[in-house]
């Protein structure tokens, strides 16, 4: 994080330094520039926490439905205390595999971009219902 800090640094003074000569549309774009980086660091790093919490579960609304995450990813979805398993039309081939959470290994340090969107996509569900108090320092 401490790179990225310097580099936010380093745009926000050229930022600065635009502006003051009245170089507003390039301050404009440089400003564009630290909103995207910060964004990425934002995601990244809510990523990082929903994976770092290892497995939990909360449960969301007034039904009793309840949802096991592990790295960030959902493993399961139970409703009244019953597994739930979506209905799916049958296919001509079986595609079984394709519709499998990937693995996370405990010591992977990289994170896929289809993952990231799965990670990040439980975030902002788990935001808006119950957040187990590990989860709380990350999304206060």
């Amino acid at each position: 994080m401490g790179e990225a800090q310097d580099v936010i640094e380093q745009l926000t003074a050229k930022m600065r330094k635009h502006s003051q000569a009245q170089r507003f549309e390039e301050a404009g774009d440089v400003l564009t520039r630290i909103d995207a980086l910060e964004t990425v660091l934002r995601r990244v790093q809510t990523a990082r926490d929903l994976v770092g919490a290892g497995s939990f579960s909360f449960a969301a609304g007034e039904t009793a439905i309840s949802y096991q995450i592990d790295c960030g990813l959902l493993r399961a979805t139970h409703i009244d205390g019953e597994m739930f398993a979506p209905v799916a039309p049958k296919l001509p081939r079986d595609l079984s595999e394709f519709f499998q959470a990937p693995s996370l290994a405990k010591n992977e340090n990289t994170i896929s971009a289809e993952m990231i969107d799965e990670i990040l996509c439980i975030a902002r569900h788990a935001r808006t219902n119950t957040i187990p108090s590990v989860m709380e320092a990350s999304y206060g």
